[in-house]
C-alpha cells in the first residue's frame, strides 16, 4: 500500500510539474512597415529611415523635410496656441518616436535652422499619405 501512495503521490507531482513548465515562445520577425511620407504645414516630410535611442531603448523614425523652401515651425505644445520654440529648415532630418499617431501634431526632435541647437516639439501634421 506504501508503494502504491508513494508511485500515486509520485505520478500526480510529475503531472503538476508538467502543466507548469514553462517553454519558449517561437521567434517572430515583426515587420513595421513606416509611412514613406508624412504632410505637414507648408510641405512634406519623407521616411529616411530608423535610429535607436539606446539609452531609453527607444527606436525613432528619420524623415528629411520638404518644404515649398519655408521652414518647418516647431511649437512647445501641439496647437497653434502654443509658442513657436523653432524652425526645421527645408532639407532638414529630423526623428519622429511615434510616427504612427494619427493626432494632427507630431512630435519631432531635430537641429533649429537659426540656433543650430537640438531641439524638440511639435509640427503640425494634417494627415498621412
Amino acid at each position: 500500500m506504501k508503494r502504491l501512495f508513494s508511485a500515486l503521490a509520485l505520478s500526480m507531482l510529475l503531472a503538476l510539474s508538467g502543466s507548469q513548465m514553462c517553454y519558449a515562445a517561437e521567434v517572430q520577425n515583426v515587420v513595421t512597415e513606416f509611412p514613406q511620407e508624412i504632410s505637414v504645414e507648408g510641405g512634406i516630410l519623407k521616411f529616411v529611415g530608423m535610429s535607436e535611442d539606446t539609452a531609453r531603448g527607444v527606436a525613432r523614425a528619420q524623415f528629411r523635410v520638404y518644404t515649398h523652401g519655408d521652414n518647418l515651425n516647431v511649437r512647445s505644445g501641439p496647437g497653434t496656441n502654443y509658442s513657436i520654440i523653432g524652425s526645421f529648415a527645408n532639407g532638414s532630418l529630423i526623428e519622429i518616436s511615434d510616427p504612427y499617431s494619427s493626432a494632427e501634431w507630431v512630435y519631432a526632435t531635430g537641429t533649429d535652422v537659426y540656433s543650430g541647437k537640438t531641439i524638440s516639439g511639435y509640427i503640425y501634421s494634417a494627415y498621412y499619405i
